[in-house]
């Protein structure tokens, strides 16, 4: 019954998308060919399909019920009006040899990512927000506010669709549908191949980028590259169908498609770029020229900008988690960002040198190519002909953005273009391009058999692991397959059995969010979970839970408002847990009034005047010289002092006093006299306090944590009680505050 669910929800979010994308061609009176025909309609429905379900999730209305109604009239109108037929030729138009290249392997490793993609969905990015969100928009039948992670606001046009296949099948389901965007590429590469006049490279590229391991685990899990290829495919299949036919027919599905792709992977972006090359560049009038620009562009933001709308309207930030410091927000720090980028961007220390290696035999990328890519370059040599120029500046335009994560499957919407420049020069071999063909192809399916990767390769790669049919088809429950292979599914049962709904926990190390409910806060993936986790080492290290006390004296000044001013730039951000005002030995008291405001992140600046030493204002991003937090006391006062207390670790840089003066403001000559104060005796309970008053209510981390064998031991001061325990995490539930 299970494996049923399966089948049903990611056959019936296929067939959806077949009909609806058939149905626009048909009113577009669009004809393909048959290489087209193959492919086309698929992903051009996949379009429509995920943007009515973002309608849906959007107005809070997405259930079981609309989806059904709206997919069986839609497949109902497509049998009416575009009549298919349901009997799929084999043939290729291609010489025997070539069709037994495509087939035999498409077939044979088809079967195997069947399999794969059929069992439990455990992959990493998968079950934590792929998956852990489209859960959570199932529940609550549509899109609301998560706060707790920056993913939440990534562009995710395929998981809508995801999302379709997950509210009949759940988890496996939405494998099940990006497997379909991988089973379809290599008609579209073949596809692209027939139209530049290259069909024998247009099989190899197809085999190449299929067989490839990283793209076949990409595409049997609920990641997003591989289907953001197969769009970038049709994008540039219908891109040379208008080229060739002149009609703004042909130029609406491209730019829907090319828009699409962005809607899937923000980074696809740069695809932009060659397609409004391939628009101004076309043999037409200038003004035609303009026309046919401006169409496109309309047509491509129409798949992306709900997204755009979304975001602005739950992170303040169109582009979020992105360009914060284009548009700041209260969710996520700029630091944060900056750490993220830079994290990806030297993936694993991997330097660009080592790039080609690691990606296509290493693993240090986090997947592999396969060795045969390391042969690229040869793509260079057939440069001469139109068809290789026009794939290779496809492929440059999509890598553009490699250098911002140079993880293995962020080669993937690149591949099929690198795959077929590869080919079109081994293929027009004189007298050995047909052998040379078929002895490349078959190294390549050996070396990517996935049994038989760890024999060449000496160390773990992310690929197919080993296939359990009975997994798969579900006679091993699945809650055995993941107590052999995944432990953090006990620990999110020990959630949905013990927290209450609504209930936040911190939990820096749990793996996943598609098999529990609860909202869990991570230590870098929010605003909030940075807070948190600074908060929680306080009393753990010496840095963060010593007080340094900067005690600034300056000449006696009558003002309105005044400002601490960062005076040097530092590599960290500037963080104040309290800021005192004095006029002599008398301590200006605070005031409902005044209005407290910072240059970064000013949602938090009262956080600085409000007599908590746990709680602090942070600045979010790195301390640059000018960066300040101001007071404005409504009326004027006489200031001679200020008493800022900070973390231990933020002695070493500079405060100044500044003060307004015309239209700007004057720094005054201080000094200070530094105080370092001891650690505070009490400083469990006010975390404890802390972590109450923003929110969080339970702590679930290992025993191998940094800080958990010191609550463990001093429960009773952190103000916790264990609850339970899974494997080696422990399920701590934080009592109320005395």
């Amino acid at each position: 019954m299970i494996v049923l669910r399966i089948l049903l929800g990611a056959a019936f979010t296929a067939l959806f998308c077949l009909a609806a994308g058939d149905l626009l061609l048909h009113s577009l009176r669009l004809t393909l060919d048959r290489a087209g025909r193959r492919f086309a309609p698929f992903l051009l429905g996949a379009v429509l399909v995920s943007t009515f379900v973002f309608g849906l999730c959007a107005l809070r209305q997405f259930n079981i019920a609309l989806l059904v109604i709206s997919g069986t009239c839609t497949l109902a109108a497509w049998v009416r009006i575009c009549r298919p037929r349901f009997r799929p030729t084999l043939d290729l138009d291609l010489p025997p040899i070539w069709q037994a290249l495509f087939w035999l392997p498409w077939t044979l490793f088809g079967a195997t990512y069947l399999l794969a993609a059929m069992a439990p969905e455990i992959s990493p990015d998968g079950a934590v927000y792929h998956l852990g969100l489209v859960y959570r928009y199932y529940e609550h039948r549509g899109f609301y506010t998560i706060p707790t992670t920056m993913f939440a606001g990534l562009f995710a046009g395929l998981e809508m669709l995801f999302l379709a296949a997950f509210s009949i099948g759940k988890h496996s389901a939405a494998a099940l549908v990006h497997l379909v965007f991988l089973l379809v590429s290599p008609f579209g590469i073949l596809a692209i191949a027939k139209r530049l006049d290259e069909p024998k490279a247009g099989v190899l590229a197809a085999m190449l980028f299929y067989l490839s391991p990283v793209v076949a685990k990409d595409g049997t899990t609920a990641y997003v590259d591989t289907g953001t290829a197969a769009v970038l495919i049709a994008a540039f299949y219908f891109l040379q169908l208008w080229r060739d036919s002149r009609t703004t027919r042909a130029l609406i599905p491209a730019a829907l498609l090319t828009g699409f792709a962005v809607a899937c992977k923000i980074t696809a972006g740069s695809f932009v770029v060659f397609a409004l090359f391939a628009v101004l560049t076309v043999a037409l009038p200038w003004k035609a020229r303009l026309r046919q620009t401006c169409a496109f562009l309309v047509f491509a933001a129409l798949p992306v900008l709900p997204w755009l709308i979304k975001n602005t309207i739950q992170f303040r930030n169109p582009f979020f988690p992105l360009l914060n410091r284009l548009f700041p927000n209260s969710f996520l720090y700029q630091i944060l960002e900056d750490e993220m980028r830079r994290i990806v961007a030297h993936l694993s220390d991997v330097t660009w040198a080592q790039i080609p290696w690691e990606a296509t035999t290493g693993g240090k990328l986090a997947g592999i190519l396969g060795p045969i890519f390391l042969a690229l370059p040869i793509g260079l040599l057939a440069i001469r002909r139109r068809s290789a120029r026009t794939v290779l500046l496809a492929a440059a335009c999509i890598l553009i953005t490699y250098p911002s994560n140079i993880g293995a499957r962020f080669l993937i919407p690149a591949l099929p273009f690198l795959a077929l420049a590869m080919s079109i020069a081994v293929t027009r071999l004189p007298v050995v391009g047909t052998a040379l063909a078929t002895v490349v192809l078959l190294i390549h399916g050996l070396l990517s058999w996935p049994p038989w990767i760890e024999r060449w390769s000496g160390h773990f790669q992310w690929r197919i692991d080993t296939l359990e049919w009975r997994s798969a088809f579900r006679l091993t429950p699945e809650q055995e397959f993941f107590r052999i292979h995944w432990p953090d599914y006990e620990r999110g049962l020990l959630l949905d059995r013990f927290v209450a709904p609504g209930e936040l926990v911190y939990s820096p190390q749990m793996g996943q969010m598609a098999y529990q409910r609860r909202e869990i806060l991570g230590a870098s993936d929010s605003a909030l979970g940075r807070r948190v986790f600074l908060t929680y080492l306080m009393p753990l290290a010496p840095e963060l839970g010593g007080t340094f006390t900067r005690d600034i004296h300056f000449s006696a000044t009558t003002t309105r408002a005044i400002r601490l001013t960062v005076a040097r730039t530092f590599d960290t951000d500037l963080r104040i847990s309290e800021v005192r005002f004095y006029s002599g030995d008398r301590e200006i008291p605070r005031k409902p009034g005044w209005r407290i405001t910072a240059s970064d992140n000013p949602w938090e600046a009262p956080l600085a005047f409000d007599n908590s030493a746990t709680s602090f204002w942070t600045s979010g991003d790195r301390m640059r010289e000018g960066m300040w937090l101001q007071a404005d006391f409504g009326e004027p006062a006489t200031v001679d002092r200020i008493v800022v207390e900070q973390n231990l670790d933020q002695r070493w840089m500079s405060l100044q006093p500044s003060f307004p003066q015309g239209d700007g403001w004057v720094v005054h000559r201080s000094h200070y006299a530094p105080l370092q104060a001891l650690r505070h005796a009490s400083h469990r309970m006010e975390a404890h306090d802390e972590f109450w008053r923003l929110g969080i209510r339970w702590i679930l981390i290992p025993d191998s944590y940094y800080g958990a064998v010191d609550i463990r031991d001093h429960a009773a001061e952190w103000g916790v009680v264990q609850a339970a325990m899974a494997n080696d995490f422990r399920l701590w539930k934080l009592l109320p505050p005395q």
